[in-house]
């Protein structure tokens, strides 16, 4: 089974009012300055991949599934050498 990401909406996350992205079938890369972005945008996939994971096994796999993820879902700890 092979599942990829689409297209990818952020709302009010972290320093995105509004971000819309599709996603290249074969490979993203993003790149920017530092504070641009990059990692909010891998993070929300983060934390979508989590609550995905929890719902794999209650859904078909023909669904489509959405989600609505606000900033309180979200905790961010950080350490020196990783961040969880």
């Amino acid at each position: 089974m092979n599942m990829r990401i689409e297209e990818l909406h952020l709302q009010n996350f972290r320093g995105f009012r509004e971000l819309k992205l599709k996603l290249p079938p074969d490979l993203a890369v993003f790149i920017g300055v530092n504070g641009s972005g990059k990692s909010s945008i891998l993070d929300s996939i983060a934390v979508f991949l989590s609550e995905f994971v929890s719902l794999l096994q209650k859904t078909s796999k023909k669904k489509k599934l959405e989600f609505d993820i606000s900033a309180d879902d979200i905790a961010r700890k950080r350490n020196r050498n990783h961040i969880n």
